[in-house]
C-alpha cells in the first residue's frame, strides 16, 4: 500500500475520473451513483499492491478538535491508531454534506468499532470559518459520536497538514470525495471514495487494519 505523502500518477487519474464524473452529477443531476460507476473502474485499476514501512510524515501540527480541545494532529489523533480521514468545510452546501452523511453511514455501520478499532477524522479545508462550535453543530447534525473527531486550526498549520493529505492547502477548499484510510502503527496506508457504500469502506478499513478475514 502507499504511504500519505505520496502522490503518483494513478491518484491523479483517480481525481480526474472524480471531478469529472462529479460535473455530471452537478449538470445533469444525476444520482451519486453515476459518480461511483466512474470512480470505481478507475480505483479498480488503482489498487495500492505494496507496503510500506517507513517512518510517518504526517505533519504533527497544533490543531483544535470541535469541543475546543488542543490537540496535536499526529499525537494525539493518528499515532497507532487505524483511522479514516474525510476533508470537510462547513458551509458546503452540497459535497461535504455528502461526505458527511457516507461518513455518518460508515459510523452506524461499524457500530462500536468507532472509537475503539477504528477512529474518523474529518479536517476542515476552511478553518479561517470553521471554528469548533461551527464544526460541532456540523457534527450534531450528522449526529456524530465519540471517536469521530472534527479538526480545525491556525490557517498556517492547517495549510501544512492539508498539503501533505491532500496537496492543496487550505485556500482551495478542497471538494475531493476522498477517504484516507490507514494504520498508523504498521504506516500502511490506501485511498477510497468516500460516497462508497460503507460495506466496501470497512472491507479496505479491515484490509489496511489486517483483520480481513477474521471472525
Amino acid at each position: 500500500m502507499l504511504e500519505v505523502p505520496a502522490r503518483p500518477m494513478w491518484r491523479a487519474l483517480v481525481r480526474s475520473a472524480i471531478t469529472l464524473s462529479l460535473l455530471a452529477v452537478l449538470v445533469s443531476g444525476a444520482a451519486v451513483p453515476r459518480a461511483q460507476e466512474v470512480h470505481k473502474q478507475a480505483a479498480h485499476a488503482a489498487q495500492p499492491v505494496a507496503e510500506s514501512a517507513a517512518e510517518p510524515r504526517i505533519p504533527d501540527v497544533n490543531c483544535l478538535d470541535q469541543n475546543g480541545k488542543k490537540l496535536r494532529f499526529h499525537t494525539d489523533l493518528v499515532k497507532g491508531k487505524v483511522v479514516v480521514i474525510s476533508f470537510i468545510y462547513t458551509t458546503c452546501p452540497i459535497l461535504c454534506t455528502r461526505i458527511g452523511e457516507s461518513t455518518a453511514r460508515l459510523q452506524r455501520a461499524l457500530g462500536d468499532r468507532v472509537g475503539r478499532d477504528v477512529h474518523l477524522i474529518s479536517v476542515s479545508t476552511d478553518p479561517v470559518t470553521d471554528t469548533p462550535e461551527k464544526l460541532k453543530a456540523w457534527g450534531a447534525r450528522l449526529k456524530a459520536k465519540e471517536g469521530w473527531t472534527m479538526v480545525t486550526g491556525e490557517k498556517s498549520e492547517m495549510d501544512r497538514l492539508l498539503k501533505v493529505l491532500t496537496g492543496d492547502a487550505t485556500g482551495s477548499k478542497t471538494h475531493s470525495p476522498l477517504l484516507l484510510i490507514g494504520n498508523d502503527a504498521k504506516n500502511v496506508w490506501t485511498e477510497s471514495y468516500a460516497f462508497e457504500k460503507p460495506a466496501m469502506i470497512i472491507q479496505q478499513i479491515d484490509r489496511v487494519s489486517g483483520t480481513a478475514g477474521t471472525p
